[in-house]
Order: structure tokens, then C-alpha cells, then sequence
């Protein structure tokens, strides 16, 4: 996903959500549009992910570590939370950056989800 690859839709619940410090996005095609957009940035794979925490299971969580640089020099350690659900689809993608819990509270999450918004609409009039 994080190098433009995708993953196939019937993997995704429909209202799968992906989150970050940046950006919550909800639903399939929001999601899809997330990850177009990070492609622009031009991600590059130091590592392997590493499996940290094997989420086994129905409605289980697996924790895998990443580490990436962007844009050619910003470097990103950060865990992908793969959360699934009952019927073993994902749900749910949460990316903390250095492993670090998203901050909650409504003014952050307010500006991830505008710009999860914003992201969805205007990623297909700038990313063809």
C-alpha cells in the first residue's frame, strides 16, 4: 500500500478507516485516496516491516514496524495498527509516527478529519 501497490478491496471493510497524525479517512474510496496521495510523496521502503505484535484471530489487532523516508530525505520510523473484524476484514489502519498514540481530543481529530476530506477530493484533480 505504501508504495502505491494498493490492496484489494475485498480485504477492506466498507467503512474501513485509516488514520495517522495527518489525516482520517473513512470508507473505501477515501482510504484508496489517502494512499494515492502518499505515493506523491515518493515513499521509499528502508526496511522490511517487521511483524511486532501477531494479530491473530477474529477482531484482533497486528502491529507491524515501518520504517520509510519520503520525498527522498525525510525519514519515518513509525507502527501500523491493522485492526480486523469479526468477518476478518480490515477496519481499521492507524499509523503513529514513533510509536506514538494519536492525540485525541476534538481539535485534533476535527483537523485529521478535514484533511482526510480535503485529501479525498482534490487528490484525483492533482494525481492522475
Amino acid at each position: 500500500m505504501y508504495r502505491g501497490g494498493g490492496i484489494d478491496a475485498v480485504f477492506l471493510s466498507p467503512d474501513v478507516v485509516f488514520e495517522d497524525p495527518a489525516a482520517y479517512c473513512v470508507g473505501k474510496d477515501e482510504v484508496r485516496e489517502a494512499f494515492r496521495a502518499l505515493r506523491a510523496c515518493t515513499p521509499e521502503q528502508l526496511d522490511e516491516p517487521r511483524l511486532i505484535v501477531d494479530g491473530d484471530g477474529e477482531g484482533a489487532t497486528a502491529v507491524f514496524a515501518l520504517r520509510q523516508r519520503y520525498f527522498g530525505y525525510l525519514e519515518v520510523q513509525s507502527t501500523l495498527h491493522v485492526h480486523t473484524a469479526a468477518d476478518g476484514r480490515i477496519n481499521r489502519f492507524e499509523e503513529r509516527w514513533n510509536g506514538a498514540p494519536l492525540l485525541e481530543g476534538a481539535p485534533f481529530r476535527w483537523s485529521r478529519r478535514l484533511n482526510g476530506v480535503l485529501s479525498s477530493a482534490l487528490t484525483p484533480l492533482l494525481i492522475k
